[in-house]
């Protein structure tokens, strides 16, 4: 097959740099590890979360900020105690 004429996959596309915390890349690696993902993939997800809620997708648009963070604040509080959970076993 003419490689001009391939499809990119993610393994071979473009990867970029963004700059965050200590804290910030230790909560993320955190979050993709406890949801099973990998970080790219636990990134690309959680933008396609929030950019259905941006975008008022009708799917979401039923939800107001309280109720997103509301919703965030239960994640991140059934993640703590699955970890907790894991770590017994």
């Amino acid at each position: 097959m003419d490689e001009n004429l391939k499809t990119p996959t993610r393994k071979n596309g473009r990867h970029l740099r963004v700059p965050v915390l200590p804290s910030e890349e230790i909560q993320i690696k955190s979050n993709a590890a406890t949801a099973g993902l990998s970080i790219a993939e636990y990134l690309r997800r959680l933008g396609g979360l929030l950019k259905l809620w941006l975008t008022q997708d009708k799917r979401v648009a039923h939800f107001d900020l309280q109720t997103v963070k509301t919703l965030l604040n239960r994640i991140q509080t059934t993640q703590d105690a699955m970890l907790e959970v894991v770590k017994k076993l």
